[in-house]
């Protein structure tokens, strides 16, 4: 859906890439300082893991954190 929505307002191609790499390979990466921006889905853990390889690097994260905590469940969901 982020790529749909690139190609229809016109941004240039490979402006958005979706990567699947292990731990090490990700904590390579945002290590790097080749990376501008991150949005993360999942534990805490893995949102800790995370911010601890970016630190330092001044990139942007999104991070969406324990998503499956009863806590969020809104009364009228």
């Amino acid at each position: 859906r982020f790529q749909q929505a690139f190609d229809k307002a016109g941004l240039p191609k490979g402006l958005f890439q979706n990567l699947a790499m292990n731990h090490a390979q990700t904590e390579r990466l945002l290590g790097s300082g080749k990376i501008d921006h991150v949005n993360f889905t999942g534990s805490v853990a893995g949102g800790r893991a995370i911010e601890k390889a970016a630190a330092g690097t001044f990139m942007t994260l999104g991070l969406e954190l324990g998503g499956k905590d009863p806590a969020y469940v809104l009364a009228d969901a």
